[in-house]
């Protein structure tokens, strides 16, 4: 019974997440929709969220640079040509406050590690860094036993709170107390037919373009 009505939801959820990506085009229901549909197939970020991203990554660059990893230091200055490995270990490190406004990337990749690599355009002459890196999109708890809830109007959360239980649709969910949707119902979709996928990124800027982005307040 359990996995029949979360099949009824996975269907449901397909339905509403493709008039929702129909009407406002936000990649964030086409990851949730192709997790769902199951297909596992690898997605690519589209370049204009990149572009809207790489200033943060640049700065997390800067902060693991000043933090004196040695590794780190001695990567960027070409003693190797294996790139810096990056953690994006938070998602508070993303530009704006709450669930529902932030960028794209922040609901599709999450949490994260790049590589930062230093080369030089054979085809330009110049020099120029690439970022990228590859992400799982799956669910889980945040490591120690508790879902996240994703906030919906509190009348939705009741009704689905009373056929489904409180374990989907808690009416004080975690962290900040609102009514929504927790996120191991989309982790439980993977029963009855989701299916976790990679997501790929990159981006090449100059490497005066990433310098400028990672250390803004440079009087350079």
């Amino acid at each position: 019974m359990a996995n029949f009505k979360l099949g009824v939801l996975r269907l449901s959820a397909i339905a509403a997440l493709k008039v929702a990506y129909l009407v406002k085009g936000q990649d964030r229901y086409r990851w949730l929709l192709h997790y769902l549909q199951g297909s596992g197939e690898t997605l690519h970020v589209p370049a204009q969220h990149m572009e809207a991203m790489v200033s943060t990554m640049a700065r997390v660059w800067a902060w693991a640079l000043e933090d004196q990893d040695e590794t780190l230091v001695k990567r960027w200055s070409g003693e190797t040509q294996a790139g810096s490995r990056i953690g994006f270990w938070s998602t508070t490190l993303y530009q704006g406050r709450g669930f529902g406004n932030r960028p794209e990337p922040f609901y599709l990749l999450g949490c994260f590690t790049y590589t930062v690599k230093h080369w030089r355009d054979q085809g330009t002459g110049k020099d120029v860094v690439t970022v990228c890196g590859a992400d799982w999109y799956d669910w889980h708890d945040n490591g120690e036993g508790q879902w996240y809830t994703s906030p919906t109007p509190r009348w939705f959360a009741q009704i689905m709170n009373w056929i489904f239980g409180e374990e989907y649709f808690p009416i004080s969910g975690f962290p900040m107390g609102e009514p929504g949707i927790s996120n191991r119902l989309w982790a439980d979709f993977a029963r009855v037919g989701a299916k976790p996928f990679k997501t790929r990124f990159q981006i090449t800027v100059t490497k005066e373009e990433w310098w400028r982005l990672a250390y803004p307040d440079d009087e350079e």
